[in-house]
Protein backbone atom coordinates (compact mmCIF):
# COMPACT_ATOMS: atom_id res chain seq x y z
CA UNK A 1 0.00 0.00 0.00
CA UNK A 2 0.93 3.18 -1.01
CA UNK A 3 2.74 5.64 2.20
CA UNK A 4 -0.20 7.87 3.46
CA UNK A 5 0.33 11.36 2.34
CA UNK A 6 0.56 12.88 5.45
CA UNK A 7 3.65 10.92 5.92
CA UNK A 8 6.78 12.18 3.72
CA UNK A 9 8.48 9.21 2.15
CA UNK A 10 11.36 10.04 4.23
CA UNK A 11 9.73 8.94 7.20
CA UNK A 12 7.78 5.78 6.00
CA UNK A 13 10.72 3.24 7.47
CA UNK A 14 9.89 5.04 10.96
CA UNK A 15 6.85 3.36 10.66
CA UNK A 16 8.41 -0.12 11.54
CA UNK A 17 9.19 -0.69 15.00
CA UNK A 18 12.94 -2.50 14.52
CA UNK A 19 14.13 0.49 12.29
CA UNK A 20 13.12 2.83 14.34
CA UNK A 21 15.01 0.86 17.48
CA UNK A 22 18.01 0.31 15.26
CA UNK A 23 17.78 4.10 14.09
CA UNK A 24 17.51 5.75 17.20
CA UNK A 25 20.63 4.09 18.31
CA UNK A 26 22.68 4.54 15.99
CA UNK A 27 21.85 8.55 15.67
CA UNK A 28 22.78 8.80 19.31
CA UNK A 29 25.63 6.56 18.94
CA UNK A 30 26.88 8.67 15.75
CA UNK A 31 26.40 12.26 17.93
CA UNK A 32 28.56 11.00 20.98
CA UNK A 33 31.60 9.66 18.18
CA UNK A 34 31.57 13.63 17.72
CA UNK A 35 31.80 14.81 20.66
CA UNK A 36 34.58 12.35 21.59
CA UNK A 37 36.07 13.13 18.36
CA UNK A 38 36.68 16.53 19.30
CA UNK A 39 37.85 15.71 22.85
CA UNK A 40 40.33 12.85 22.10
CA UNK A 41 42.19 16.08 19.82
CA UNK A 42 42.32 18.37 22.50
CA UNK A 43 43.56 15.83 24.76
CA UNK A 44 46.50 14.48 22.13
CA UNK A 45 47.41 18.03 21.19
CA UNK A 46 47.00 20.17 24.16
CA UNK A 47 47.16 18.32 27.40
CA UNK A 48 49.58 15.53 26.24
CA UNK A 49 51.14 17.88 23.28
CA UNK A 50 51.60 14.52 21.12
CA UNK A 51 51.75 17.04 18.27
CA UNK A 52 51.44 15.70 14.43
CA UNK A 53 52.86 12.29 15.82
CA UNK A 54 50.86 11.59 18.30
CA UNK A 55 47.54 12.99 16.04
CA UNK A 56 48.63 10.50 13.35
CA UNK A 57 48.91 7.86 15.96
CA UNK A 58 45.67 8.51 17.19
CA UNK A 59 43.82 8.21 13.19
CA UNK A 60 45.46 5.06 12.20
CA UNK A 61 44.32 3.68 15.43
CA UNK A 62 40.76 4.48 13.95
CA UNK A 63 41.31 3.70 10.34
CA UNK A 64 43.41 0.62 10.28
CA UNK A 65 40.96 -1.80 12.18
CA UNK A 66 38.10 -1.02 8.89
CA UNK A 67 41.06 -3.39 6.71
CA UNK A 68 40.36 -6.06 9.00
CA UNK A 69 36.65 -6.25 8.75
CA UNK A 70 36.22 -9.16 6.29
CA UNK A 71 37.84 -11.21 9.00
CA UNK A 72 35.14 -10.48 11.85
CA UNK A 73 32.16 -10.03 9.08
CA UNK A 74 31.75 -13.81 9.20
CA UNK A 75 30.87 -13.59 12.94
CA UNK A 76 27.57 -11.30 12.22
CA UNK A 77 26.41 -13.56 9.76
CA UNK A 78 26.66 -16.72 12.25
CA UNK A 79 25.06 -15.00 14.56
CA UNK A 80 22.06 -13.36 15.53
CA UNK A 81 22.50 -9.46 15.04
CA UNK A 82 20.62 -8.21 17.70
CA UNK A 83 22.36 -9.90 21.18
CA UNK A 84 25.75 -9.19 18.96
CA UNK A 85 24.69 -5.65 17.98
CA UNK A 86 23.96 -5.06 22.04
CA UNK A 87 27.31 -6.60 23.07
CA UNK A 88 29.42 -4.63 20.89
CA UNK A 89 28.30 -1.56 21.58
CA UNK A 90 28.08 -2.10 25.40
CA UNK A 91 31.87 -3.02 24.98
CA UNK A 92 32.42 0.53 23.13
CA UNK A 93 31.13 2.30 26.18
CA UNK A 94 33.66 0.49 28.22
CA UNK A 95 36.29 0.76 25.44
CA UNK A 96 35.34 4.65 25.83
CA UNK A 97 35.61 4.81 30.29
CA UNK A 98 39.24 3.93 29.68
CA UNK A 99 39.67 6.73 27.97
CA UNK A 100 39.12 8.92 30.68
CA UNK A 101 41.56 7.23 32.85
CA UNK A 102 44.19 6.62 29.77
CA UNK A 103 47.48 8.23 31.02
CA UNK A 104 49.40 9.08 27.67
CA UNK A 105 48.83 8.93 23.96
CA UNK A 106 49.70 5.21 23.48
CA UNK A 107 47.56 3.77 26.05
CA UNK A 108 44.19 6.24 24.04
CA UNK A 109 45.91 5.00 20.44
CA UNK A 110 45.21 1.26 22.26
CA UNK A 111 42.09 2.01 23.27
CA UNK A 112 40.50 3.72 19.88
CA UNK A 113 41.77 0.70 18.14
CA UNK A 114 40.24 -1.89 20.10
CA UNK A 115 37.01 0.59 20.29
CA UNK A 116 37.52 0.95 16.00
CA UNK A 117 37.37 -3.12 15.83
CA UNK A 118 34.06 -3.38 17.75
CA UNK A 119 32.67 -0.38 15.69
CA UNK A 120 33.70 -2.85 12.47
CA UNK A 121 31.16 -5.22 13.68
CA UNK A 122 28.75 -2.75 14.39
CA UNK A 123 28.41 -0.96 11.28
CA UNK A 124 27.78 -5.13 9.43
CA UNK A 125 25.49 -5.93 12.47
CA UNK A 126 23.74 -2.56 11.60
CA UNK A 127 23.66 -2.92 7.84
CA UNK A 128 22.42 -6.89 8.28
CA UNK A 129 19.24 -5.72 10.54
CA UNK A 130 18.37 -2.38 8.23
CA UNK A 131 18.23 -5.34 5.69
CA UNK A 132 15.65 -7.64 8.03
CA UNK A 133 13.62 -4.61 9.24
CA UNK A 134 12.88 -2.52 6.42
CA UNK A 135 11.32 -3.75 3.82
CA UNK A 136 12.91 -3.59 -0.06
CA UNK A 137 10.89 -0.68 -1.27
CA UNK A 138 11.72 1.23 1.86
CA UNK A 139 15.43 0.64 2.05
CA UNK A 140 16.41 3.90 -0.42
CA UNK A 141 14.70 6.43 2.25
CA UNK A 142 15.89 3.83 5.16
CA UNK A 143 19.29 4.88 3.70
CA UNK A 144 18.64 8.26 3.15
CA UNK A 145 17.65 8.80 6.65
CA UNK A 146 20.61 7.07 8.42
CA UNK A 147 22.80 9.44 6.14
CA UNK A 148 20.93 12.45 7.05
CA UNK A 149 21.79 11.36 10.38
CA UNK A 150 25.26 10.89 9.92
CA UNK A 151 25.15 14.53 8.14
CA UNK A 152 23.46 15.82 11.22
CA UNK A 153 25.56 14.40 13.71
CA UNK A 154 28.76 16.00 11.64
CA UNK A 155 27.68 19.70 12.31
CA UNK A 156 26.21 19.33 15.66
CA UNK A 157 28.76 16.96 17.62
CA UNK A 158 32.00 19.17 16.95
CA UNK A 159 29.78 22.82 18.10
CA UNK A 160 28.54 21.17 20.69
CA UNK A 161 31.49 19.03 22.07
CA UNK A 162 34.04 22.27 22.02
CA UNK A 163 31.22 23.93 23.97
CA UNK A 164 31.53 20.90 26.39
CA UNK A 165 35.15 21.59 26.50
CA UNK A 166 34.82 25.01 27.02
CA UNK A 167 32.88 24.44 30.34
CA UNK A 168 34.15 20.92 31.16
CA UNK A 169 36.85 18.79 30.49
CA UNK A 170 37.57 16.01 27.48
CA UNK A 171 37.30 13.69 30.25
CA UNK A 172 33.89 14.70 30.94
CA UNK A 173 32.96 14.74 27.35
CA UNK A 174 34.31 10.99 27.22
CA UNK A 175 31.40 10.31 29.79
CA UNK A 176 29.08 11.50 27.16
CA UNK A 177 29.91 9.38 24.70
CA UNK A 178 29.95 5.95 27.01
CA UNK A 179 26.59 7.00 27.49
CA UNK A 180 25.44 7.10 23.91
CA UNK A 181 26.34 3.86 23.59
CA UNK A 182 24.48 2.94 26.62
CA UNK A 183 21.48 4.27 24.62
CA UNK A 184 22.32 2.59 21.61
CA UNK A 185 23.06 -0.62 23.32
CA UNK A 186 19.55 -0.37 25.41
CA UNK A 187 17.61 0.55 21.82
CA UNK A 188 18.83 -2.36 20.17
CA UNK A 189 17.00 -4.32 22.94
CA UNK A 190 13.56 -3.25 21.18
CA UNK A 191 14.74 -4.12 17.56
CA UNK A 192 12.04 -7.75 17.47
CA UNK A 193 14.04 -10.68 17.94
CA UNK A 194 15.01 -12.13 14.18
CA UNK A 195 13.99 -16.16 13.48
CA UNK A 196 17.08 -18.54 13.28
CA UNK A 197 18.60 -18.78 10.35
CA UNK A 198 18.85 -21.93 8.50
CA UNK A 199 22.51 -23.24 8.64
CA UNK A 200 24.43 -20.46 10.70
CA UNK A 201 27.90 -21.45 11.94
CA UNK A 202 27.32 -24.89 10.05
CA UNK A 203 30.26 -24.41 7.83
CA UNK A 204 34.23 -23.61 8.18
CA UNK A 205 35.57 -20.42 9.22
CA UNK A 206 37.46 -19.74 6.12
CA UNK A 207 34.85 -21.13 4.40
CA UNK A 208 32.61 -18.63 5.45
CA UNK A 209 35.15 -16.22 4.83
CA UNK A 210 35.18 -17.40 0.93
CA UNK A 211 31.84 -17.20 0.37
CA UNK A 212 31.64 -13.76 0.94
CA UNK A 213 34.07 -12.52 -1.17
CA UNK A 214 33.02 -14.76 -3.77
CA UNK A 215 29.72 -12.93 -4.08
CA UNK A 216 31.49 -9.57 -3.86
CA UNK A 217 33.53 -10.45 -6.91
CA UNK A 218 30.60 -12.72 -8.71
CA UNK A 219 28.04 -9.98 -8.43
CA UNK A 220 28.49 -7.15 -11.13
CA UNK A 221 27.05 -4.64 -9.12
CA UNK A 222 28.91 -5.44 -6.43
CA UNK A 223 32.57 -6.12 -8.31
CA UNK A 224 31.65 -2.66 -9.96
CA UNK A 225 30.70 -0.72 -6.52
CA UNK A 226 33.97 -2.21 -4.99
CA UNK A 227 36.16 -0.56 -7.56
CA UNK A 228 33.95 2.92 -8.09
CA UNK A 229 34.72 3.09 -4.51
CA UNK A 230 38.17 2.06 -4.17
CA UNK A 231 39.16 5.04 -6.82
CA UNK A 232 36.64 7.83 -4.94
CA UNK A 233 37.76 7.16 -2.00
CA UNK A 234 41.42 7.31 -2.22
CA UNK A 235 40.80 10.65 -4.56
CA UNK A 236 38.93 12.00 -2.46
CA UNK A 237 41.00 11.30 0.73
CA UNK A 238 43.68 13.05 -1.66
CA UNK A 239 41.88 16.83 -1.58
CA UNK A 240 40.17 16.61 1.41
CA UNK A 241 43.10 15.84 4.12
CA UNK A 242 44.64 19.06 2.83
CA UNK A 243 40.72 21.05 2.71
CA UNK A 244 42.52 23.11 5.67
CA UNK A 245 45.04 24.46 3.68
CA UNK A 246 42.78 25.09 0.70
CA UNK A 247 40.48 27.44 2.83
CA UNK A 248 43.91 29.99 3.39
CA UNK A 249 45.06 29.31 0.46
CA UNK A 250 41.58 31.21 -1.18
CA UNK A 251 42.05 34.12 1.26
CA UNK A 252 39.40 32.87 3.99
CA UNK A 253 40.42 33.24 7.69
CA UNK A 254 40.56 29.79 9.93
CA UNK A 255 37.52 30.24 11.15
CA UNK A 256 36.08 29.54 7.80
CA UNK A 257 37.46 25.65 8.01
CA UNK A 258 34.61 24.97 10.08
CA UNK A 259 31.95 26.71 8.15
CA UNK A 260 33.24 25.28 5.47
CA UNK A 261 32.93 21.72 6.83
CA UNK A 262 29.69 22.88 7.81
CA UNK A 263 28.34 23.79 4.41
CA UNK A 264 29.28 20.33 3.16
CA UNK A 265 27.05 18.69 5.70
CA UNK A 266 24.12 20.86 5.39
CA UNK A 267 24.29 20.10 1.82
CA UNK A 268 24.67 16.30 2.36
CA UNK A 269 21.29 16.55 4.67
CA UNK A 270 19.43 18.59 1.30
CA UNK A 271 20.75 15.76 -0.93
CA UNK A 272 19.71 12.67 1.81
CA UNK A 273 16.11 14.71 1.99
CA UNK A 274 15.50 14.43 -1.50
CA UNK A 275 16.57 10.90 -2.02
CA UNK A 276 14.39 9.64 0.70
CA UNK A 277 11.20 11.56 -0.35
CA UNK A 278 12.44 9.89 -4.14
CA UNK A 279 12.31 6.23 -2.54
CA UNK A 280 13.48 4.56 -5.67
CA UNK A 281 16.78 4.61 -7.36
CA UNK A 282 16.86 2.59 -10.91
CA UNK A 283 19.75 2.66 -11.87
CA UNK A 284 22.47 3.43 -9.37
CA UNK A 285 25.70 4.12 -11.43
CA UNK A 286 23.89 6.62 -13.53
CA UNK A 287 23.20 8.68 -10.30
CA UNK A 288 27.23 7.31 -8.60
CA UNK A 289 28.35 9.13 -12.12
CA UNK A 290 26.23 12.16 -11.75
CA UNK A 291 27.27 12.97 -8.26
CA UNK A 292 31.09 12.36 -8.97
CA UNK A 293 31.25 14.62 -12.19
CA UNK A 294 29.43 17.26 -9.84
CA UNK A 295 31.95 16.82 -7.31
CA UNK A 296 35.12 16.69 -9.67
CA UNK A 297 34.10 19.89 -11.42
CA UNK A 298 33.71 21.86 -8.22
CA UNK A 299 37.00 20.81 -6.63
CA UNK A 300 38.64 21.57 -10.07
CA UNK A 301 36.89 25.21 -8.87
CA UNK A 302 38.71 25.29 -5.55
CA UNK A 303 41.89 24.26 -7.54
CA UNK A 304 42.16 26.83 -9.58
CA UNK A 305 41.36 29.55 -7.00
CA UNK A 306 44.00 28.57 -4.99
CA UNK A 307 46.23 27.79 -7.90
CA UNK A 308 45.49 31.61 -9.29
CA UNK A 309 44.63 32.99 -5.87
CA UNK A 310 41.36 34.27 -6.76
CA UNK A 311 40.02 35.41 -3.22
CA UNK A 312 36.77 35.73 -4.17
CA UNK A 313 33.68 36.57 -1.35
CA UNK A 314 33.79 33.84 1.39
CA UNK A 315 29.56 33.11 0.59
CA UNK A 316 30.83 32.21 -3.05
CA UNK A 317 32.93 29.19 -1.90
CA UNK A 318 30.49 28.05 1.16
CA UNK A 319 27.87 27.90 -1.86
CA UNK A 320 30.18 25.93 -3.63
CA UNK A 321 30.80 23.42 -0.82
CA UNK A 322 27.21 23.39 -0.10
CA UNK A 323 26.84 22.07 -3.27
CA UNK A 324 29.67 19.11 -3.09
CA UNK A 325 28.01 18.18 0.09
CA UNK A 326 24.17 17.73 -1.89
CA UNK A 327 26.11 16.06 -4.84
CA UNK A 328 27.86 14.02 -2.49
CA UNK A 329 24.58 12.63 -0.96
CA UNK A 330 24.27 10.36 -4.54
CA UNK A 331 26.66 8.44 -3.34
CA UNK A 332 26.69 8.06 -0.04
CA UNK A 333 22.97 7.02 -0.21
CA UNK A 334 23.21 4.71 -3.39
CA UNK A 335 26.18 2.78 -1.74
CA UNK A 336 24.31 1.07 0.87
CA UNK A 337 21.02 0.63 -1.29
CA UNK A 338 23.52 -1.26 -3.87
CA UNK A 339 24.85 -3.54 -1.78
CA UNK A 340 21.36 -4.65 0.50
CA UNK A 341 19.84 -5.13 -2.92
CA UNK A 342 22.40 -7.41 -4.34
CA UNK A 343 23.02 -9.21 -1.53
CA UNK A 344 21.22 -12.31 0.51
CA UNK A 345 20.18 -11.60 4.20
CA UNK A 346 22.52 -14.86 5.20
CA UNK A 347 26.29 -12.93 3.65
CA UNK A 348 24.88 -9.47 4.83
CA UNK A 349 27.95 -9.11 7.40
CA UNK A 350 30.82 -10.29 5.08
CA UNK A 351 29.86 -8.45 2.22
CA UNK A 352 29.39 -4.90 3.76
CA UNK A 353 32.90 -5.81 5.42
CA UNK A 354 34.57 -6.53 2.58
CA UNK A 355 33.11 -3.80 0.34
CA UNK A 356 34.02 -1.23 3.54
CA UNK A 357 37.28 -2.75 3.88
CA UNK A 358 38.94 -2.40 0.95
CA UNK A 359 38.02 1.48 -0.25
CA UNK A 360 39.80 1.99 3.46
CA UNK A 361 43.12 0.40 2.25
CA UNK A 362 43.26 3.03 -0.36
CA UNK A 363 42.05 5.90 2.32
CA UNK A 364 45.06 4.92 4.56
CA UNK A 365 47.70 5.62 1.59
CA UNK A 366 45.61 8.76 0.47
CA UNK A 367 46.61 11.52 3.42
CA UNK A 368 50.35 10.67 2.88
CA UNK A 369 50.32 10.85 -1.08
CA UNK A 370 48.73 14.33 -0.82
CA UNK A 371 51.42 14.96 1.51
CA UNK A 372 53.92 14.57 -1.45
CA UNK A 373 51.76 15.63 -4.44
CA UNK A 374 51.83 18.99 -2.61
CA UNK A 375 55.23 19.29 -1.83
CA UNK A 376 56.01 18.27 -5.34
CA UNK A 377 52.92 20.13 -7.68
CA UNK A 378 51.65 22.47 -5.29
CA UNK A 379 48.73 22.94 -3.46
CA UNK A 380 46.36 24.21 -6.58
CA UNK A 381 47.20 21.78 -8.97
CA UNK A 382 46.95 18.47 -6.70
CA UNK A 383 43.04 20.10 -6.16
CA UNK A 384 43.26 20.42 -10.41
CA UNK A 385 44.49 16.95 -10.50
CA UNK A 386 42.06 15.36 -8.39
CA UNK A 387 38.85 17.28 -9.60
CA UNK A 388 39.70 16.22 -13.04
CA UNK A 389 40.32 12.60 -12.18
CA UNK A 390 36.55 12.37 -10.55
CA UNK A 391 35.43 13.89 -13.86
CA UNK A 392 36.96 11.07 -15.75
CA UNK A 393 35.56 8.60 -13.08
CA UNK A 394 32.52 9.95 -13.85
CA UNK A 395 32.55 9.35 -17.43
CA UNK A 396 33.92 5.86 -17.04
CA UNK A 397 31.29 4.50 -14.82
CA UNK A 398 28.64 6.22 -16.85
CA UNK A 399 30.07 4.58 -20.29
CA UNK A 400 30.81 1.30 -18.63
CA UNK A 401 28.44 0.68 -16.14
CA UNK A 402 25.45 3.15 -16.26
CA UNK A 403 23.22 0.12 -17.68
CA UNK A 404 23.33 -1.98 -14.34
CA UNK A 405 20.13 -1.69 -12.45
CA UNK A 406 19.44 -2.35 -8.35
CA UNK A 407 18.65 -5.94 -7.92
CA UNK A 408 18.85 -6.99 -11.62
CA UNK A 409 15.61 -4.94 -12.34
CA UNK A 410 14.77 -3.44 -15.35
CA UNK A 411 12.65 0.16 -14.33
CA UNK A 412 8.82 -1.12 -14.06
CA UNK A 413 9.87 -4.73 -14.79
CA UNK A 414 10.13 -8.03 -12.85
CA UNK A 415 12.86 -9.29 -11.18
CA UNK A 416 15.14 -11.11 -13.48
CA UNK A 417 15.56 -14.49 -12.95
CA UNK A 418 19.31 -15.17 -12.69
CA UNK A 419 20.75 -18.27 -15.17
CA UNK A 420 21.05 -21.88 -13.40
CA UNK A 421 24.07 -22.95 -12.28
CA UNK A 422 25.81 -26.49 -11.96
CA UNK A 423 24.93 -28.31 -9.14
CA UNK A 424 21.63 -26.07 -9.21
CA UNK A 425 18.43 -27.83 -8.11
CA UNK A 426 16.17 -27.88 -11.39
CA UNK A 427 13.35 -25.57 -10.68
CA UNK A 428 9.93 -25.98 -11.14
CA UNK A 429 8.34 -24.34 -14.68
CA UNK A 430 5.99 -22.07 -13.84
CA UNK A 431 3.44 -20.62 -16.45
CA UNK A 432 3.59 -17.70 -17.61
CA UNK A 433 2.11 -14.51 -15.65
CA UNK A 434 -0.58 -12.58 -17.88
CA UNK A 435 -0.25 -8.73 -18.33
CA UNK A 436 -1.56 -7.51 -14.74
CA UNK A 437 -4.46 -5.59 -14.61
CA UNK A 438 -5.45 -2.32 -12.30
CA UNK A 439 -6.54 -5.28 -9.70
CA UNK A 440 -3.25 -7.01 -9.57
CA UNK A 441 -1.46 -3.71 -10.47
CA UNK A 442 -2.94 -2.54 -6.99
CA UNK A 443 -1.71 -5.14 -5.00
CA UNK A 444 1.61 -5.10 -6.64
CA UNK A 445 2.06 -1.53 -5.67
CA UNK A 446 0.84 -2.52 -1.89
CA UNK A 447 3.87 -4.85 -1.79
CA UNK A 448 2.23 -8.38 -2.98
CA UNK A 449 5.06 -10.34 -5.34
CA UNK A 450 2.06 -10.73 -8.22
CA UNK A 451 5.07 -11.32 -10.26
CA UNK A 452 5.42 -14.21 -9.36
CA UNK A 453 1.58 -15.82 -9.38
CA UNK A 454 0.70 -18.74 -11.73
CA UNK A 455 -1.69 -17.44 -14.44
CA UNK A 456 -4.49 -19.79 -11.85
CA UNK A 457 -3.72 -17.15 -8.98
CA UNK A 458 -3.74 -14.26 -11.06
CA UNK A 459 -7.09 -15.01 -12.24
CA UNK A 460 -8.40 -15.74 -8.48
CA UNK A 461 -7.15 -12.12 -7.77
CA UNK A 462 -8.90 -10.90 -10.70
CA UNK A 463 -12.00 -12.19 -8.98
CA UNK A 464 -11.87 -10.32 -6.17
CA UNK A 465 -14.30 -7.33 -5.37
CA UNK A 466 -12.74 -4.35 -4.64
CA UNK A 467 -13.95 -4.38 -0.73
CA UNK A 468 -12.09 -7.34 -0.98
CA UNK A 469 -8.74 -6.01 -2.45
CA UNK A 470 -9.06 -2.46 0.13
CA UNK A 471 -8.83 -5.19 2.67
CA UNK A 472 -5.73 -6.84 1.68
CA UNK A 473 -4.21 -3.25 1.45
CA UNK A 474 -5.34 -2.66 4.68
CA UNK A 475 -3.83 -6.14 6.19
CA UNK A 476 -0.66 -5.89 4.32
CA UNK A 477 -0.27 -1.96 5.23
CA UNK A 478 -0.95 -3.01 9.19
CA UNK A 479 1.62 -6.12 8.62
CA UNK A 480 4.68 -3.90 7.18
CA UNK A 481 3.83 -1.59 10.06
CA UNK A 482 4.73 -4.09 12.53
CA UNK A 483 8.18 -4.86 10.69
CA UNK A 484 9.64 -8.15 12.32
CA UNK A 485 7.12 -8.40 15.00
CA UNK A 486 5.04 -10.49 12.26
CA UNK A 487 6.99 -12.81 10.07
CA UNK A 488 5.88 -13.77 6.35
CA UNK A 489 5.62 -17.26 4.89
CA UNK A 490 5.79 -18.40 1.89
CA UNK A 491 5.16 -22.06 2.70
CA UNK A 492 4.40 -23.46 -0.71
CA UNK A 493 5.29 -20.44 -3.13
CA UNK A 494 4.60 -22.83 -6.23
CA UNK A 495 0.50 -23.45 -5.22
CA UNK A 496 -1.03 -21.94 -2.57
CA UNK A 497 -1.86 -18.40 -2.41
CA UNK A 498 -2.17 -18.11 1.04
CA UNK A 499 1.63 -19.23 0.63
CA UNK A 500 3.09 -15.94 -1.01
CA UNK A 501 0.23 -13.47 -0.06
CA UNK A 502 1.44 -12.35 3.24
Amino acid sequence: MSPRPSTPRLFVPLRHRGFRALFIGVAVSNLGDWLDQVALLVLVSVVWHGGAGGLATIVIAAMAPALAAPLFGVFVDRYPQRPLLFGMQSLQGVATLGLVVAPNVAAAAAIVFCRSLLGTMVSSSSQALVRKTVPERDLVSANALTQTSIQASKIVGPALGGMLITLLSPHTVFLFNAASFAIGAAAVYFIPAQPPREGSGGGSYLGDLKAGFKHVLGTEALRTLVIVMSALMFVVFLYDSMAALVVLALGMAKAYIGYLISAVGIGGILGAVLLGQRGRITHPFRLISASVGVIGALVMVLGAGARFHLHEPAPLWLGLTFVLGLASSGVLVTMPTVVQTSTPGPLMGRVWATISAIPAAFNVLAPATAAVLVNAVGLGPLFLGAGAALVLLAAAVLIGYGRLTLAGQEPGGPPQTPAPRAGDAPTPKREETPPMSTKTELLAEAGFPVQTATSEQVAVLESLSDDEIRILQGVKARVDAAGSDVQGHDSDPGGSIGGWLW
